[in-house]
């Protein structure tokens, strides 16, 4: 097979524009999120903390939110353009090759700490958030605890938790079984999603539509959001960290860059849009709840389920929907339990390999997923899960024994359930979501600083827009990544020192503590094995195989990117050859810039290449006409010559319109003129693609099974969760 063979064959792997916002978009947005907004939106979040929440005031929460997500999306974008896009450690490259090891480290570190604040809301959400009375089940609503709500005892909370952590843990070993496996289970859980998404949002346009219910609905929302209640400084900025949960995970698939057809215009309009179609359809997707919902109800925890209980004179919906939802609930998760099993073993194997874990952890099997890694981060992952769940439910189960058993002798069992069911849990929806939106944040304000760095050091070329957007987004990040542990804190504090606005609140006070204490023990832990294990490791290699070192070293050096910079600017020249001059003046200025401060010299092969092109570029613009060609051209237009690329656009536009004529002396003369101003672009693109060329062929013969095997890899990461 020829190379130029191989070559199509990689590039048939990679992802069109549409299909990398399809995956993307697909892996960020889900509907579930409609359930955050029982502690956010509610006028009395009765599942959480009490606070207020802010009404329809989370549209305009959701649009920020999108645009701030976008800022750090394209940031990821901008730096992952100059590392090589093979690399796999994402942030944890840009930290390290802009800083050192240990903030690289650290915050792949960090990174792997979000996974269990993550893990816990879908095991919460796979059974508990499924079938406990506090979750789909709507006190003020005068009904009964609907049909599919397991009323267990004061334990309710523990044995379906037990039942989720089984079945997630169960799920999560299916990664071993192989790539074909995750494939099969990746596309029906697809399939799933959508259709019971598409099923609930019919159902939720059918509710709107009910008497005319919608435009009341609305009005009441609207009403109560612009009220003094709504508008408290804590619950917007809470809602803030709440919300970005819903728009991470662009960290991944904003680095796929070997994997996605000509990254340097996609990958960053990718993202863009991406960002943009999910703003847009969370704004939409929350005004047609609210339409939906009556303000004295409200949202309930898990409304994609409580939902179907307004369809009691409706019994294939009553019992129809939750089914559905049901299997759709449990085969999401089931996937969610494949993928973080997957990322947490990607997340460790580069690490391994360069000498943070014990070296076995960094094996790829025949697939080439990290099944050691994989393996160690499911235990890790059991040990979190008892922590973050077990505990606190075993906790309030003995906490409420008492009560429960008194509201049944005096109530009945229904009555106890029901109030069983208002009794505050450690962990909610609005808290595990902060909790994991915070750990991202904090990932995000490294890469932005890496960013503004980069941008310092003519590493990368920052816009204009970009040096405004990108500081505004660090300082937005900082500060929810400060106020939510300042919140964490004062909930802490509030239980020692109650008051008739902080009433001291158990559960609330366990989930605080759960938190705070793993994030304090995480980091000393990391602290103690980087300066213990690692720095024993360390030593020892720069002693015995410094080569190693220096090997590993090299991949973090930002990439000389001359074959990026040639191949757009070709593309500029072919496609705009008449407008596209001075804009690819630009570029390659900004490049030669790049150049210097990556190789500290101008003498290298690539700064004398662009240069020669950029004086061959700048003489075309200067192209001076003959007496007799301004005399022509003040003939065809009138008007005396205004330099060549107004010119060329003029002579392009006047061809285009006079075709009929194309026989005639003036058009014989304006296509003369037209070729004398582009003389020098025919060879500029020539050279550019010589030079495209030779880095390809390069990397040619390594490249072409890497990119097949990490394509393929990718198709199956970049599945919904």
């Amino acid at each position: 097979m020829g190379k130029k063979q191989k070559q199509f064959n990689a590039d048939k792997k990679k992802f069109s524009l549409g299909e990398f916002v399809w995956l993307g978009f697909n892996y960020t947005v889900g509907i579930s999120f409609i359930g955050a907004c029982a502690g956010l939106s509610n006028k009395l979040d009765t599942n959480s903390d009490g606070i207020n929440g802010i009404g329809m005031n989370i549209l305009w929460v959701y649009i920020i939110e999108g645009i701030i997500a976008g800022i750090c999306a394209w940031a990821f974008a901008r730096i992952a353009r100059a590392y090589k896009s093979s690399n796999n450690g994402g942030a944890y490259i840009y930290a390290r090759g802009t800083f050192n090891k240990f903030v690289g480290l650290f915050v792949t570190f960090m990174l792997y700490v979000g996974m269990p604040f993550m893990i816990t809301f879908q095991i919460l959400m796979l059974i508990r958030g499924t079938f406990s009375p506090s979750y789909v089940w709507i006190p003020s609503s005068g009904q009964d605890i609907p049909w599919y709500g397991f009323q267990w005892g004061p334990f309710g909370d523990l044995y379906l938790d037990l039942i989720g952590i089984g079945i997630y843990m169960i799920s999560a070993i299916i990664i071993f079984m192989g790539v074909r496996m995750y494939k099969k289970f990746a596309h029906i859980t697809a399939a799933v999603k959508w259709g019971a998404a598409m099923f609930l949002i019919i159902a939720a346009i059918a509710l709107a539509c009910m008497q005319n219910a919608g435009a009341q609905n609305i009005k009441d929302w609207a009403n109560y959001s612009g009220s003094s209640d709504a508008l408290h400084a804590d619950s917007i900025i809470s809602s803030f960290n709440s919300c970005f949960y819903f728009f991470a995970g662009f960290e991944i698939f904003s680095t796929a860059g070997r994997n996605v057809k000509n990254p340097q215009k996609n990958i960053g309009l990718g993202v863009t849009l991406i960002m943009i179609i999910s703003t847009i359809f969370y704004v939409l997707i929350l005004l047609l709840f609210f339409a939906a919902l009556p303000f004295n109800e409200g949202f309930q925890q898990n409304e994609t389920m409580s939902l179907w209980g307004k369809f009691a004179s409706t019994p294939v919906i009553l019992y129809g929907g939750p089914i559905l939802l049901i299997i759709s609930s449990v085969a999401l998760k089931i996937n969610a339990a494949m993928q973080n099993s997957l990322y947490g073993g990607t997340m460790l194997q580069p690490m391994a390999v360069e000498g943070y874990f014990p070296d076995s952890w960094g094996k790829l099997d025949k697939d080439g997923l990290p099944t050691k890694a994989s393996k160690i981060n499911l235990i890790i992952v059991a040990l979190f899960v008892v922590v973050w769940l077990a505990i606190p439910d075993l906790v309030k189960g003995i906490q409420n024994t008492s009560h429960y058993n008194a509201w049944v002798a005096e109530f009945g069992k229904e009555k106890a359930e029901q109030l069983l069911a208002g009794v505050k849990s450690a962990f909610t929806v609005k808290s595990l979501t902060a909790a994991s939106s915070t750990i991202t944040i904090s990932v995000y304000i490294v890469v932005l600083l890496c960013a503004s760095v980069m941008g310092s050091r003519k590493q990368i070329t920052l816009r204009v827009w970009e040096l405004i957007a990108f500081p505004i987004a660090f300082i937005v990040m900082v500060f929810l990544f400060i106020y939510h542990y300042y919140e964490v804190s004062r909930s802490i504090y509030d239980y020692f020192n109650p008051g008739p606005l902080n009433p001291a609140v158990s559960s609330q006070l366990v989930g605080s503590l759960v938190e705070l204490g793993f994030v304090i023990c995480a980091i000393l832990f990391f602290i103690i094995w980087y300066f213990t294990y690692y720095g024993k490791k360390f030593k020892t290699r720069l002693r015995t195989n410094p080569g190693l070192q220096k090997e590993l070293d090299a991949e973090f050096i930002p990439i000389d990117d001359w074959s990026f910079t040639a191949i757009t600017t070709s593309n500029i020249l072919k496609n705009k050859p008449n407008r596209g001059r001075a804009k690819v003046i630009k570029l390659i200025t900004e490049y030669l810039s790049r150049n210097k401060a990556i190789n500290k010299d101008i003498g290298n092969q690539s700064y004398r290449e662009a240069s020669r092109i950029k004086s061959v570029l700048l003489k075309a613009n200067t192209t001076s006409l003959t007496e007799q060609e301004l005399k022509i051209l003040n003939d065809i237009f009138g008007s005396i010559y205004s330099g060549p690329d107004k010119t060329i656009r003029k002579l392009t536009k006047y061809l285009k319109h006079h075709t009929v004529a194309s026989g005639s002396q003036s058009i014989k003369n304006a296509n003369r003129i037209l070729a004398r101003l582009n003389a020098n672009v025919a060879p500029v693109t020539n050279a550019l693609d010589k030079v495209a060329q030779r880095f390809d062929e390069t990397d040619l013969q390594h490249k072409i099974f890497e990119e097949i095997q990490i394509s393929e890899l990718m198709n199956d990461q970049l599945t919904p969760n």
